[in-house]
């Protein structure tokens, strides 16, 4: 039997079966989705101590990706 790989997403990032939106844009910003995923579901500290996943999911996506944008510039 041939082995078959298919395509894993973190179920944490949809709503109603959707990605939240503003994932695809911070998605955009790094090529390593693994780094953008790490980062979104860790407390950020120029979002108040909050995880960008969470403000996503409560239609927040501008103050995710301006603190997006400013962290991933940096690096």
């Amino acid at each position: 039997m041939k082995a078959t790989r298919k395509h894993v997403y973190p179920i944490e990032q949809f709503i109603d079966g959707r990605p939240a939106r503003g994932i695809a844009t911070v998605a955009a910003l790094v090529s390593n989705q693994r780094v953008v995923w790490l980062w979104l579901c860790q407390p950020n500290p120029m979002l108040g101590g909050r995880r960008p996943i969470d403000l996503l999911k409560q239609d927040r996506a501008d103050e995710v990706i301006d603190a997006a944008q400013t962290y991933f510039a940096v690096q």
